[in-house]
């Protein structure tokens, strides 16, 4: 309860003695294929769209907003805050990530994700004092969006959802009733890809695109937590990167309607996957 910001004062005081008493650790450990998979992984990316996205990311993404990356952008290397810097490189240790990480000044939407040609990651230089867990937090985000290879789906305006949504449905649905570009996407995509949508299309079933999309972003936000063990810093940063107003202490308001991350990743926080998978990290 303390964690969803409901606890009573008295309430917070023994969360905050027991907090003392019992400290946490990031993950230290590396998350390989398997733990990724079984740990930490919603069912729709691990469901035939979740397939057939992996298979080839850079091809289905081609129609999507190209990403700008905001000004003054510098390696994350450059900047002067320790603590930060060392956050960003356990978080990509623990991911395996080899992506390149970056600053800038006016981010659009605070944070930029570029899966190719290589992978990017460029937030705002305001995030800096940010607390740590919400540093890691944003860390594990964007870094399992990337090594996933759907970062792009993280930034979809209301437009650009629809137009991808209608796409895929194209895509998995009779081949008889695409269009011409989704015709043309069909043929384009790589062998492998290629096989995974002949197999979809010749089950005959009926997906999901828009459930599907919300769990890609499920995974990102999972991966966050994951990587911060906090359920409380992670509602902060999913609040900031959505521009909501910070919360005010004592309102309920605030709370309930804009704090709450949403039941998949409570659900999430209270599952045995999740403390399974922090172990196996090495986290307490």
């Amino acid at each position: 309860m303390a964690q969803l910001g409901f606890a009573e004062p008295h309430d917070e005081a023994t969360a905050g003695r027991l907090r003392a008493a019992h400290p946490t650790s990031p993950p230290r450990g590396e998350l390989d294929d398997e733990l990724r998979t079984h740990g930490l992984l919603t069912a729709g990316a691990r469901g035939p769209l979740g397939e057939l996205w992996a298979a080839a990311p850079a091809a289905l993404a081609q129609r999507l907003p190209a990403p700008r990356g905001g000004e003054r952008i510098a390696p994350i290397s450059t900047v002067s805050d320790r603590a930060a810097r060392a956050i960003v490189a356990e978080v990509a240790a623990t991911w395996g990530s080899a992506a390149e990480v970056y600053v800038g000044d006016r981010v659009p939407g605070l944070v930029t994700l570029i899966s190719h040609p290589r992978p990017l990651f460029i937030f705002d230089r305001t995030l800096l004092i940010e607390p740590a867990d919400g540093l890691r937090y944003l860390v594990g985000w964007a870094l399992e969006a990337l090594r996933g290879g759907y970062a792009p789906l993280l930034a979809l305006g209301a437009r650009a959802r629809a137009e991808l949504v209608t796409t895929l449905g194209e895509l998995v649905g009779d081949e008889l009733e695409r269009s011409a570009p989704v015709r043309d996407l069909a043929r384009a995509l790589p062998p492998r890809a290629a096989e995974r949508l002949a197999a979809i299309a010749g089950r005959g079933l009926e997906l999901d695109v828009d459930a599907w999309l919300d769990d890609m972003a499920a995974c990102a936000r999972r991966a966050g937590l994951v990587a911060c063990g906090s359920l409380a810093a992670a509602s902060e940063m999913i609040a900031r990167l959505a521009g909501e107003p910070p919360a005010v202490d004592d309102e309920v308001a605030a709370v309930v309607g804009l704090r709450v991350p949403g039941p998949d990743l409570v659900r999430y926080y209270l599952s045995d996957e999740f403390h399974q998978l922090r172990r196996e990290l090495g986290a307490r």
